[in-house]
């Protein structure tokens, strides 16, 4: 589930890699996600009044309606996680990351436009994460992320939960 400051709340998917330990209790995280919501009313809204301000109508009976305006969101990450506590099969973490965003921007009403070209566009952006992981079974466990990701243009805060394989490593 993914929440941020200007669209709807979505859900997002997505896939991790942890590198493992390259430092004791710091690890690499690589990840890709992927998420498309339409902007929240209030944006809708805003961008309405903001054109209304520039039509020129002495009966002034216009209408505005721009419709729905969605802005999808492929993500990689890198994140550096430290161990925080270690119990057993039970893991708690915390890190920090960079981000790179590549966004688009679509609707009827900007389609085409100098808008949609606004809204298609590339953004770094910083991580940080909090979370912990369950072992199911010796190279299975499931994890809970809860994440922050923050941008110029968009900063988002989502729970993500999912199943990690990590094979067995002999010497």
């Amino acid at each position: 589930a993914l929440a941020s400051d200007r669209l709807q709340s979505e859900i997002t998917g997505g896939m991790r890699v942890d590198y493992g330990f390259f430092a004791p209790g710091l690890r690499v995280v690589f990840g890709a996600s992927y998420f498309k919501g339409d902007f929240d009313i209030d944006e809708i809204v805003d961008f309405e009044r903001s054109l209304r301000r520039v039509v020129v109508d002495p009966e002034n009976n216009f209408a505005i309606d721009v419709g729905a305006i969605s802005w999808a969101n492929l993500q990689f990450d890198v994140d550096f996680l430290y161990d925080l506590a270690r119990s057993g099969s039970t893991l708690v973490y915390a890190g920090a990351g960079l981000g790179l965003h590549l966004r688009n921007g679509a609707g009827p009403a900007i389609d085409g436009t100098f808008v949609e070209d606004a809204l298609d566009t590339f953004a770094a952006g910083a991580n940080i994460v909090l979370g912990g992981e369950i072992g199911l079974l010796s190279s299975v466990s499931t994890y809970l992320d809860l994440r922050l990701g923050l941008t110029s243009e968009l900063n988002t805060a989502s729970a993500r939960i999912g199943l990690m394989f990590r094979p067995t490593v002999t010497t």
